[in-house]
């Protein structure tokens, strides 16, 4: 039998030449997909049931079942559905009651600390200490500590000063709007708002680190009469 191309080589010296058995080329052209959609059903019958095992477990798994194909077959579609790839699965979490956050109303009663490491441009690590107010998400103090860093105090009994400072700036805020109410010939009247103010802690001096300088800035304003 010979071809209609201009060369005029028979069919089977064709066949020869391009290394192509006569099988194949009275074959008929087939879509790959079609052909091995049996081997793909059965394989994502596997992988949706177990989904953990690698190629050979589900191979293993197709031959116990009855199916014959070779394991090259199997293992050219298991690649061309991307199974050999790690497959992720949702971690299951238990679902937890959505509640809002909590911040109290009044500033200086709850406070959140964290540390953080980061290091410098010449490989030097230091670590900060962070202290953030809950009430309005101030960052009230951050103390920093490096590598060769001596002694940290922190003062730790403000809770047990607090309510006397703050009585006693209300007093001295009394005596500075009375003051001057009488300079300005007035009369002091009801406090229209009033705030606490924010508490700071410094160390007193350099040579006294153990020894801390409290201070609170609170805001009272008055009615004035004439």
């Amino acid at each position: 039998m010979m071809t209609d191309q201009p060369h005029r080589l028979s069919i089977q010296r064709a066949c020869q030449v391009v290394r192509l058995s006569r099988a194949a080329y009275y074959r008929p052209p087939q879509d790959r997909l079609t052909r091995d959609q049996d081997v793909i059903d059965a394989l994502n019958r596997v992988v949706t049931k177990r989904t953990r095992w690698g190629f050979w477990k589900c191979y293993d798994r197709l031959r116990l079942t009855g199916h014959r194909w070779n394991h090259k077959r199997v293992h050219r579609v298991y690649c061309a559905l991307r199974l050999n790839l790690p497959r992720r699965t949702r971690r299951r979490v238990p679902r937890r009651i959505r509640r809002p956050l909590e911040a109290p109303a009044v500033l200086n009663t709850t406070w959140a600390i964290d540390f953080m490491c980061d290091s410098l441009y010449d490989g030097r690590r230091f670590r900060t200490l962070n202290v953030i107010d809950e009430g309005n998400r101030e960052g009230l103090a951050i103390a920093g500590e490096g590598e060769g860093a001596g002694t940290r105090y922190v003062f730790t009994g403000l809770n047990a000063i607090k309510p006397a400072m703050i009585e006693e700036a209300t007093r001295n805020a009394r005596q500075t709007a009375e003051k001057f109410a009488a300079d300005s010939s007035s009369t002091l009247g009801k406090i229209r708002r009033a705030s606490q103010g924010q508490f700071s802690i410094e160390d007193r001096d350099r040579s006294t680190p153990h020894l801390k300088r409290v201070r609170v800035v609170s805001t009272v304003d008055y009615y004035l009469q004439d």
